[in-house]
């Protein structure tokens, strides 16, 4: 593998453990984003039907005091119960209009049927005593379906209502209402409640789950830098600095040194050329060695052949002497070099 390839590796290895980190981060935090959402709707759902309690038990609260009012015949023309069982339907009417987003349409639907059931029957209840108790007011609908007071109605009263008592449809009545406030209402508040508590829960796990990933990935991008700090060492710096310390061995004049090939790499091929290189060097040195022996032999035989000639004195001739002189003197001298070259 070239240097090339393992910084690469090295890199890319760095590059994907970052990417798929934040990759896990962002979708965390993202699915931390859409729980808190949820919880927000769910939230919304169940302040929603809680309010439709609420304004559904005033309307009751309210449409008992108009009937209780008009059977002791207290409650007149001018009175302000029919009023604010006028208001407290219309609070009811209008929440259950402004229906959030999000409740099941199964449970949206009962709400809306179980209240067009308990409505009717209440405001049939309260113009069956207001009959009885001789009261000229009666509660009517508009064609927009909105309740108002008059002296005649458009409200029939239930079939199941007709020969029963007062009282009993009083009970009958309360017993619808309680059906709808305790049973759908209570279900839908419940439902809405819990799926709130969810959300939030998985909202704050999955920002918990999102800093513990961050925090392991900055654990494991540093173990994974340590590790491609330490395979980049050995596999480049490692081998670099031991080409390093022949090489000063070899500057210092120790040709034995010897270059360690570590691979077939770019690096492996630099020391592998180098240590060809001190192979060649060692070799021209030992070439110019033995030719620098040879020129000492040569030159000490010459040496001693002068002396000889010299000592047997076949001339006495001035020139002669001289001549021979200098070829000792040269002998010398080259003899001298060559040992200078071989101690180099």
């Amino acid at each position: 593998m070239s240097v090339r390839q393992r910084i690469a590796i090295a890199m890319i290895a760095a590059v994907l453990v970052n990417v798929v980190a934040g990759v896990a981060s962002w979708w965390l935090n993202d699915r931390a984003d859409t729980n808190e959402l949820e919880a927000r709707d769910a939230t919304l759902r169940a302040e929603w039907v809680g309010q439709v309690g609420g304004a559904s038990t005033a309307f009751m609260s309210e449409a008992t005091d108009l009937a209780l009012g008009v059977r002791s015949g207290k409650s007149e023309e001018a009175s302000a119960e029919y009023g604010d069982l006028v208001g407290a339907d219309a609070s009811v009417s209008r929440l259950i209009s402004r229906m959030p987003d999000g409740l099941e349409d199964g449970l949206a639907r009962r709400i809306v049927e179980e209240w067009d059931a308990v409505r009717p029957g209440v405001l049939a209840w309260v113009n069956l005593e207001a009959e009885d108790a001789g009261v000229p007011l009666r509660l009517s609908l508009t064609d927009a379906g909105q309740l108002r007071s008059s002296t005649s109605t458009n409200i029939d009263a239930d079939a199941d209502f007709l020969g029963m008592e007062p009282g009993a449809v009083r009970r009958a009545i309360r017993a619808e209402a309680e059906a709808f406030s305790k049973g759908t209402l209570r279900v839908a508040l419940s439902d809405a409640t819990a799926d709130a508590s969810a959300a939030r829960v998985a909202a704050v796990e999955a920002r918990d789950t999102a800093k513990t990933v961050t925090l392991a990935a900055i654990a494991l991008s540093v173990l994974v830098a340590l590790a491609a700090a330490v395979w980049l060492y050995r596999t480049i710096a490692g081998p670099l600095g031991r080409a390093q310390e022949s090489a000063r061995r070899v500057a210092a004049g120790d040709l034995e040194t010897t270059f360690e090939v570590h691979g077939d790499d770019e690096i492996g091929s630099l020391v592998e050329a180098v240590e060809e290189m001190r192979g060649s060097v060692v070799g021209q040195l030992a070439v110019m060695r033995e030719m620098a022996g040879a020129v000492i032999v040569t030159a000490e035989d010459v040496t001693e052949g002068a002396r000889s000639i010299r000592a047997l004195g076949v001339s006495s001739d001035e020139g002669f002497t001289q001549a021979i002189a200098r070829v000792e003197g040269d002998s010398e001298l080259l003899t001298s070099l060559a040992r200078q070259m071989l101690e180099a």
